[in-house]
């Protein structure tokens, strides 16, 4: 008789946990307003190169791995989204050891999925990428879709790992260099990340 009176006490103690920890998770951390600095160094892997007539080639048979990096900074919306900035930038060898040089310069869009003490970031960037080869400079544009995972180890400090796919078209109209040479570069830049919240 005892533990059928004990069980609804039992119940009743384990929805009110439930309920409580439920509305603990639905507040509200970030507020519009809200900043974050992140600063990112890891390394980039040349995926493939498309070009206009068809053709694909492996970016390994081009390309070595490089070395990328960025600093990011975003202001929040609300809670869950932010829009800021993304200031990249890698470097790889060519096969005949020319110095490939992309900076690219990303208006970002965020958008947050949180299960404490952990996030996942997902992001998309557009923007305009500095490509040098050698003495040749060619600007155009750079889409940069991605992914971010972060632990957060304080309330102003979280650390983790960053995926983005970098989408770089060199596009040309036969002035200098022929149509025919136009390509769709594509690449994955694998990134350590700490990230600062401020307000």
């Amino acid at each position: 008789m005892k533990k059928l009176t004990a069980l609804p006490a039992l119940l009743l103690f384990v929805f009110a946990a439930v309920n409580a920890y439920a509305q603990d998770e639905t507040i509200d951390i970030y507020g519009i307003g809200d900043q974050t600095f992140s600063i990112n160094a890891g390394t980039i892997l040349p995926l493939f190169i498309f070009g206009v007539d068809g053709t694909s080639v492996g970016g390994f048979s081009k390309l070595t791995v490089g070395a990328a990096g960025s600093l990011r900074w975003t202001t929040f919306l609300n809670n869950e989204m932010t829009i800021g900035v993304d200031v990249g930038g890698m470097f790889a060898l060519t096969k005949l050891d020319r110095v490939l040089i992309m900076l690219p310069v990303s208006g970002m869009f965020t958008y947050a999925i949180r299960f404490y003490p952990f996030e996942v970031l997902l992001q998309a960037g557009l923007g305009v990428s500095f490509t040098k080869l050698d003495d040749d400079l060619y600007i155009g544009p750079v889409l940069k879709p991605g992914a971010s995972f972060y632990w957060n180890y304080s309330g102003e400090w979280s650390f983790g790992v960053q995926a983005d796919y970098w989408f770089v078209p060199e596009i040309y109209f036969g002035s200098k260099v022929p149509a025919e040479q136009s390509a769709f570069g594509n690449f994955l830049g694998i990134t350590l990340t700490t990230l600062y919240h401020f307000q």
